[in-house]
C-alpha cells in the first residue's frame, strides 16, 4: 500500500486507520485510481510464558471511485515460551464487485496459519497452511 498509516495505544490496546492506494494487480505499480481505506483494532497480550498481538480490521477499496472490494480481516501472532511461534491470518470479503457482477454475501479469500518450532540453535519445525480464492476486481 502506498499511503498513511495513524496508529494510537490505549494500554494493551490500540486502534489505528489507514488510507492510501493498493497496487495496480497487473504489474504491481501505483495507480492513483485504486484508493483504499479502513480501520483496524487490536490487543496486545504478554505473561511470563506468551506474548501474542491479535488484530481485527476492516478495508473498502475502490476502482475509480467506485466500491470494488470491502472485507474484514483477522490476524494473530504468538511466542510462547522460547521456542514456539504461531501466525495466522483471515480474510472475509464482505463486497466483491466484479465483471458489472456485485455480491455482498460474505466469502472466506484467504486463510494462512503457520508454527514454528525451534529444537535447538540449528534445527527448527515449521508447519503451515495456506488457502487463497481468486479476488476478481473489475
Amino acid at each position: 500500500m502506498d499511503g498513511f498509516q495513524i496508529e494510537k495505544t490505549f494500554g494493551k490496546y490500540y486502534a489505528g486507520a489507514i488510507v492510501g492506494f493498493h497496487p495496480d494487480v497487473y504489474n504491481y505499480s501505483f495507480n492513483s485510481s485504486l484508493f483504499q481505506y479502513g480501520g483496524y483494532v487490536g490487543l496486545n497480550g504478554k505473561n511470563m510464558f506468551m506474548r501474542s498481538q491479535t488484530t481485527m480490521g476492516y478495508l473498502e477499496q475502490t476502482n475509480a471511485g467506485k466500491i470494488d472490494r470491502r472485507f474484514s480481516y483477522f490476524q494473530h501472532s504468538s511466542t510462547i515460551g522460547k521456542k514456539t511461534s504461531i501466525y495466522s491470518s483471515l480474510e472475509l470479503d464482505l463486497y466483491n464487485n466484479a465483471n458489472i457482477s456485485a455480491t455482498s454475501s460474505p466469502r472466506l479469500t484467504n486463510i494462512y496459519i503457520s508454527a514454528n518450532y525451534k529444537r535447538h540453535k540449528k534445527v527448527r519445525l515449521n508447519v503451515s497452511y495456506g488457502a487463497r480464492k481468486r479476488i476478481l476486481y473489475y
